[in-house]
């Protein structure tokens, strides 16, 4: 084969993971499979890979609480809340220390509904945590971040968007 840049090379199909790909190991060139090196990735990286945003609808249970997984998403959106309701800590929480998105809340069209949270949940540049738009239809937006295995910090920007 003659030498070529990578950008000569014709494009690839569909990969199914067993494709060969050469690489260096100890000074020396080695091959190994496009699934090989998918497994060394974090779990978060495989579902990021061709994706800009993964979104994740919540829902409130029977007992007002809203119960959520990071690894499903990094954008939670909780549409329509027409109750009260409290945000427990994320279930997977100890193992996405670092990991940051985002929670949009819209109430309803009659609004008044108000959110607590666990004691782990934090406000991030306050001292209080702040309270969810109110209004009718109105729209909180919350960016958070994982602080540690038993603290998710939430943050008041952008706070207050109403429709």
């Amino acid at each position: 084969m003659a030498d070529k840049t990578i950008g000569q090379l014709t494009a690839a199909g569909t990969l199914t993971g067993a494709e060969l790909v050469e690489l260096e190991q100890g000074g020396n060139s080695r091959q190994t499979t496009v699934d090989k090196i998918g497994d060394r990735l974090p779990a978060r990286s495989k579902e990021w890979v061709g994706q800009h945003s993964l979104v994740k609808d919540l829902t409130i249970d029977g007992s007002g609480n809203v119960d959520w997984t990071l690894a499903d998403a990094n954008v939670f959106r909780l549409l329509n809340v027409g109750q009260n309701f409290h945000m427990n800590l994320p279930s997977d929480i100890a193992t996405m220390v670092g990991f940051s998105g985002l929670l949009i809340i819209s109430q309803n069209g009659t609004g008044g509904y108000d959110m607590t949270v666990d004691a782990g949940i934090l406000p991030l540049n306050a001292t209080t945590l702040f309270e969810i738009v109110q209004a009718a239809n109105g729209v909180t937006i919350i960016a958070f971040i994982v602080a540690s295995a038993t603290q998710i910090g939430f943050s008041a920007s952008g706070l207050g968007v109403e429709l």
